[in-house]
Parts: C-alpha cells; sequence; structure tokens
C-alpha cells in the first residue's frame, strides 16, 4: 500500500522514552502460517522470529469480495538495535502477526 516505504513508513523500535527510526519491513512468511515467521528491516535493525503457537483464521468469498486473513500469535526472538546502536534481546516475548489478502 505504501509505493515508497524506504522514506514513508511508521516502523519503530520503543526502549523506555526512547524512540529509534527503522527502515522498511520484510516479512518472511511460510506457506503454512502455523510454522516460524522471519521479520527483519532493510537496514539489518530488527532482525525477528516469530514461533506461533496459535492462529487465528478467517476466509470469506463473497464472489466481488474475498479476504484471506491469517493471525499468528506466538513468540518472539532476536534482536533490535536501537539508533544508539545499543542491542536488545527479545527472549520468547508473546506477539502477533497478521497476513492478509482482500479484493473488492
Amino acid at each position: 500500500m505504501i509505493r515508497d516505504d524506504a522514506r514513508f513508513n511508521e516502523n519503530c523500535i520503543w526502549h523506555g522514552n526512547q524512540i529509534s527510526l527503522v527502515g522498511p519491513a520484510r516479512f518472511e512468511i511460510p506457506r503454512d502460517t502455523r510454522q516460524p515467521w522471519a521479520i527483519r528491516t532493510e537496514d539489518g535493525r530488527v532482525d525477528l522470529q516469530l514461533v506461533p503457537q496459535g492462529l487465528r483464521r478467517e476466509r470469506v468469498n463473497f464472489c466481488l469480495v474475498r479476504s484471506a486473513y491469517d493471525q499468528p500469535y506466538g513468540l518472539y526472538s532476536g534482536t533490535l538495535t536501537d539508533s544508539e546502536g545499543r542491542r536488545h534481546s527479545v527472549e520468547k516475548a508473546f506477539g502477533l502477526a497478521e497476513d492478509h489478502t482482500s479484493t473488492w
């Protein structure tokens, strides 16, 4: 949806009261969304893996309107690097992700 996500994105890391802007995010989504996902930014400052523990799924097909939605939830692990160059470890932090394709 964002044509130039290197220039326009809302990706950031919050640590305490400090915000660090990061580059465009790239998601490696497995064919089976219940398998681990990789989430990284092009600048290398986000390197996370989501290991799903469950999945919310919805499929809608009304011919002209279609939606395929997967929302895995589980545990994130990896590293985040703030704008000062400090690396922060993430160990089994609960979170979710989304994969949504819609047509209308």
